[in-house]
Formats: structure tokens, C-alpha cells, sequence
């Protein structure tokens, strides 16, 4: 799959997470309770710092994929990107266990 693929599969899924953020909300309160309330806000939250940082690449992926101006993306950007994207990473994975173990 090519990295434009690989950012309109992102795009999709996050734009589906996030228009159904307030459906999941509802039923997380109404089916288990305000813990779980709370961890599924952190969750989201998490989620949007992952998202951010995945955008901070726009310039790059656009440059690379879309006008062409560049052959790759620039690894003093990249490397700044992923200062912010390792620790949201692991924000993502803690928040999603700790919501779907709440849930179970």
C-alpha cells in the first residue's frame, strides 16, 4: 500500500472514531458507569494527541506525495515527529487497555 493509501485508510478511521465519539459516550454511561466514563475520556483524549502529532506531518507527507517537491520525508521532521508520537503511542495503548479491561 502506498503511504497516500496508508493516510486516507488513517484519515477514515479517525474520522470515524471521531463522529462516533458521542454514540459511544451514551452507551458507555448508560450500559457501565462513570469509571468508565472517565477512562474512555482519557482514551479519546489520547487519541487526539496521537492524531496531532500524526498532522504535524502534513507539510512533509504533502511535499513527498502531492506536489513532489521532496523524494522523502525530512529526517531532522521526522525526528522531531516522533518525539511526539512515541509517547503518544504508548498514551493510545495505555488508555485503550485500561478502557476495554474496564469494559470486560
Amino acid at each position: 500500500m502506498s503511504l497516500t493509501g496508508l493516510i486516507t485508510e488513517y484519515n477514515e478511521s479517525i474520522s470515524t472514531l471521531r463522529k462516533k465519539e458521542y454514540v459511544y459516550l451514551a452507551w458507555i454511561q448508560k450500559f457501565w458507569g462513570e469509571g468508565e466514563v472517565a477512562r474512555f475520556e482519557e482514551f479519546i483524549n489520547a487519541v487526539r494527541e496521537f492524531d496531532s502529532a500524526i498532522h504535524s506531518l502534513n507539510d512533509q507527507f504533502e511535499a513527498v506525495n502531492i506536489t513532489e517537491k521532496q523524494e522523502k520525508v525530512d529526517p531532522e521532521r521526522a525526528k522531531e515527529a516522533l518525539e511526539l508520537l512515541i509517547p503518544a503511542v504508548e498514551s493510545v495503548r495505555k488508555n485503550g487497555r485500561r478502557l476495554l479491561l474496564s469494559l470486560s
